[in-house]
């Protein structure tokens, strides 16, 4: 957890993987441990829980409300601006700045940056990609504006003939090449249990303590096997109360 002052707004509190936007001049504890203390208290149930260890109590305080974890990608704060430009009118610099004073009351402005930062990574590397295929610069400009903006999402799916009306380089594969893909693929779903979800109850049943080894990402080739990408460590059972009631905790 991260705190910064900040000269738009009081203080603004995120978590280090940009996914939390809480600014504390609108925010108050939602719960403590204990004792009702500044020192126990909380912005948020789930921190409280990570700290409380057996025996603690974590007491919700009446007539508040936890703050909600919103994701922030580069889609999002560039829909802000074109919502603002496209459908209210908003062009001149005098009203896109207030609006960016405005995003920067709940979103700390480094957030905004890094979101810049990652959106300029993302296009260096896809022009990086495409020229090692021996793509025309016009054609490649077209492709990243489209893969990286245009689309509204890097969930966006494209199918072949969308991908080769892109100006992308692709090939159909033969029935045996796609039944030895989809085998291949079936492989893989397999050993990184893509259907199965992550579910730390169920992986760690009746026991109170239980190592665990995921494998999150594979690279394989003929001539060098694989390689995996593994998170491992060990989740532990605990027992906490809220307001009396006792809970069961699982964490690291």
């Amino acid at each position: 957890m991260i705190v910064f002052p900040s000269a738009f707004s009081s203080w603004i509190v995120y978590d280090v993987d940009g996914s939390t936007l809480i600014n504390t001049a609108t925010l108050e504890p939602v719960c403590y441990i204990d004792s009702d203390t500044d020192a126990n208290k909380y912005y948020s149930i789930e921190k409280a829980l990570s700290k409380a260890v057996s025996g603690q109590t974590v007491y919700v305080i009446p007539n508040t409300n936890p703050p909600q974890r919103l994701p922030i990608s580069v889609e999002s704060v560039k829909g802000y601006f074109s919502l603002l430009r496209e459908e209210f009118g908003a062009k001149s610099d005098a009203a896109l700045s207030a609006a960016y004073t405005k995003l920067s009351e709940y979103i700390h402005p480094l957030v905004l940056g890094d979101v810049y930062r990652t959106q300029k990574q993302i296009q260096m590397l896809a022009e990086k990609m495409l020229r090692m295929h021996g793509t025309d610069k016009k054609t490649i400009k077209n492709i990243v504006a489209f893969l990286c903006s245009d689309s509204g999402s890097h969930d966006y799916t494209i199918n072949r003939t969308e991908a080769r009306s892109l100006g992308l380089s692709v090939e159909s594969p033969s029935q045996e090449t796609y039944n030895e893909l989809k085998a291949w693929f079936g492989d893989v779903a397999n050993e990184l249990e893509l259907k199965n979800a992550y579910d730390p109850a169920k992986v760690i049943g009746a026991n109170n303590r239980v190592d665990y080894l995921f494998k999150r990402c594979l690279i394989e080739s003929v001539a060098y096997g694989q390689d995996a990408f593994i998170s491992e460590g060990t989740l532990v059972k605990d027992t906490v109360t809220v307001n009396g009631t006792p809970l069961t905790s699982i964490g690291n």
